[in-house]
């Protein structure tokens, strides 16, 4: 059988979803709770994930990886006031917003993609496929090729062993390289709220 797969964020109404719990604390006078007003997560709605799963059957290959459109992350604390207010309520004066701090592990931003991850345009505009060297394609050796070759011009030596030792065994440990095509700034990877 031949199987690919995709990845996204957060999509809105889903299981586990932050929007009907804040639904609900505001239909019973709140408060609405948040980990921290800083926090920030990558939203879609099921119609867009939905359509977008779908969408990529029509330039999937199999063994391959492809990542959806987010858009760009949203605050929680923003998504939050907005459903308030959307009730003609006043936030922190109707219906009062508490911070409860992070829970172990809980990261404050949401990566779509890995340290060691980037991406390539295919031929839908939303869609991208991941490039990974955990996926171990031969069509992608070029691009950790040209990574390395990278990071060896610049002389980043320890980021390079590292980037080295994942694509030849996977990923270990993170590997954070700030100006490579790989970071989400360069990669321009588009995402979006929850």
């Amino acid at each position: 059988m031949n199987c690919w797969a995709v990845r996204f964020g957060n999509v809105v109404g889903s299981r586990g979803s932050v929007v009907p719990l804040f639904e609900r604390q505001i239909e019973h006078g709140g408060p609405v709770t948040i980990t921290h007003r800083d926090v920030s997560r990558y939203m879609m709605t099921i119609k867009e994930a939905a359509s977008l799963v779908l969408s990529s059957l029509t330039i999937s290959r199999p063994s391959h990886l492809y990542m959806l459109d987010m858009g760009d992350p949203i605050k929680i604390f923003d998504l939050a006031n907005d459903l308030i207010r959307s009730r003609g309520l006043r936030p922190d004066v109707d219906i009062k917003v508490v911070f409860t701090g992070l829970r172990p592990g809980e990261r404050m931003t949401e990566d779509l993609l890995a340290p060691d991850e980037g991406w390539r345009p295919t031929e839908h505009p939303s869609i991208r496929e991941v490039i990974s060297p955990a996926l171990g394609r031969e069509e992608d050796l070029a691009w950790i090729v040209q990574r390395l070759e990278r990071m060896a011009r610049e002389g980043k030596s320890d980021e390079l062993l590292r980037a080295l030792k994942n694509a030849v065994q996977g990923p270990a440990e993170p590997v954070e390289e700030p100006d490579m095509p790989s970071t989400a700034d360069e990669r321009q990877v588009d995402k979006r709220r929850e």
